[in-house]
């Protein structure tokens, strides 16, 4: 959720309550905060897990980067899909997904699998890697007795299953820098509700053009909702990127959405993006 940007500051102490990440200074208090979570609701997850499988089927090898990536939620997220559809074995050259932040606030307990989630990521996990929200527990041992209460949310310590855990590896890293490296064919690149943290829309500019040119073929590009804002989604595509017609983010009053996919109907903003060859 972004709360406020003062573009003056460029020093940020950053500090952090439970699963929320908040960035401010003492002196001009919070500028932004960012709530992490599984499954996020500005992807629409099932379509993304259809992509994936479909695009890389015959594919030996595929390099998914969780940049900005927290506690972990989003890259455990994505592990947790892909298991659910093609088993262990199968999703297995997805692996490992490289989670990448350039704070390493978090990195202790979550390379041991230590979470903290509230009943809706229980439920969204349970629903996207199956039929009932009960099937969360295939993936992550929830301890209902050890809570903290965060902005009238309860917040319960969780572990995800080890063979979730090893199925992610935690790095610090600058995305800035980092796009050079990333010039392997088959590259999956999570970069979502970030962009903010850019100094400037030029240097944002940059690092699109950047991407298009480093990221190796057959590539994706996934951003968020909040991406939006500084018309990422928009930069992706006059730079080389196409849409795939599909992993659209639908409004929570409309999951289901199925009418006019453009970018004049505020209900479909496309979160994937394809790198053309």
């Amino acid at each position: 959720m972004r709360i406020a940007i003062n573009p003056q500051i460029n020093m940020q102490k950053p500090f952090f309550t439970s699963s929320h990440r908040e960035t401010g200074t003492i002196e001009e208090g919070t500028l932004n905060r960012n709530t992490t979570a599984f499954f996020r609701r500005d992807l629409a997850w099932n379509d993304f897990a259809d992509l994936l499988v479909e695009k890389y089927k015959n594919k030996d090898k595929v390099n998914i980067y969780c940049y900005a990536c927290s506690d972990g939620s989003e890259p455990y997220s994505v592990a947790m899909l892909l298991i659910s559809r093609l088993g262990l074995e199968g999703a297995k050259k997805f692996f490992p997904i490289i989670a990448v932040d350039s704070d390493d606030y978090y990195f202790d307990e979550a390379r041991k699998g230590n979470v903290k989630v509230n009943q809706g990521d229980a439920g969204a996990i349970g629903n996207k890697t199956g039929s009932d929200y009960k099937n969360y527990k295939k993936y992550i041992d929830i301890n209902y007795d050890n809570y903290e209460k965060v902005d009238g949310y309860y917040y319960y310590n969780a572990k995800v299953k080890d063979f979730v855990r090893n199925s992610v590896v935690f790095k610090t890293g600058d995305i800035k820098k980092d796009i050079e490296k990333l010039n392997n064919p088959n590259t999956v690149l999570m970069f979502r509700n970030a962009f903010e943290y850019f100094d400037s829309q030029k240097a944002r500019e940059e690092f699109i053009k950047n991407s298009r040119k480093n990221l190796g073929k057959n590539s994706v590009f996934v951003i968020g909702n909040c991406d939006r804002n500084y018309e990422i989604d928009k930069l992706l595509l006059s730079n080389g990127f196409k849409d795939p017609e599909t992993c659209c983010w639908n409004c929570y009053t409309n999951p289901s959405f199925t009418g006019d996919k453009s970018s004049n109907n505020p209900q479909y903003l496309q979160s994937v993006f394809i790198k053309s060859s």
